[in-house]
């Protein structure tokens, strides 16, 4: 009797990771064509800001935000209708800029408001985390900033600390360099 109960949960179990696997892909950002996450130092190059904030808090998207967002992700929307995925705003703290408006500066935790995107192929903010943020000034000055492709989540891994420790390196010899 323990052994068939063993065999079914084995089964199960199969089955479970298999359509776990088969659905990943599916969860991940896809595009057409593929398209590449660019290195920080890549973008650091044309971004007029380069600067690390902690994030405090993420505001939610309104109700009207948010049923727009579903409709957008699940195809519903008129053909030849241009259209802005909803991106959260994020209240973070300038830590330190790196590029940009007061380079060199460690901020006193000068208020910053950022854009968090709601989609999984766009840059997330999370409450609590410090961030390397690549962006150009907004268009306006009521809008938050955007960050660029290439900003990414500073974390204790020593991933994080090697990709900052270059992106520092790059900028110092690319404004050392110049007249």
């Amino acid at each position: 009797m323990t052994r068939g109960w063993g065999v079914g949960v084995l089964r199960i179990l199969g089955l479970f990771t298999g359509l776990s696997l088969a659905c990943a892909p599916a969860m991940a950002c896809r595009t057409a064509p593929a398209h590449q996450q660019p290195a920080a130092i890549e973008v650091a190059d044309t971004a007029a800001w380069v600067f690390i904030a902690h994030v405090e808090t993420v505001r939610p998207l309104t109700p009207e935000q948010d049923e727009l967002a579903v409709r957008i992700m699940t195809g519903n929307v008129p053909m030849n209708v241009s259209f802005a995925l909803p991106t959260q705003l994020a209240d973070a703290s300038l830590k330190r800029t790196l590029k940009g408006a007061g380079h060199g500066e460690t901020a006193a935790s000068a208020p910053v408001v950022l854009h968090s995107g709601v989609s999984n192929c766009d840059f997330p903010l999370s409450a609590g985390a410090d961030y390397l943020i690549l962006a150009n000034p907004p268009k306006n000055a009521n809008d938050g900033i955007r960050p660029l492709a290439g900003s990414f989540k500073l974390d204790d891994t020593a991933a994080s600390r090697a990709k900052l420790a270059d992106l520092q390196n790059h900028l110092s010899t690319q404004t050392s360099s110049t007249p």
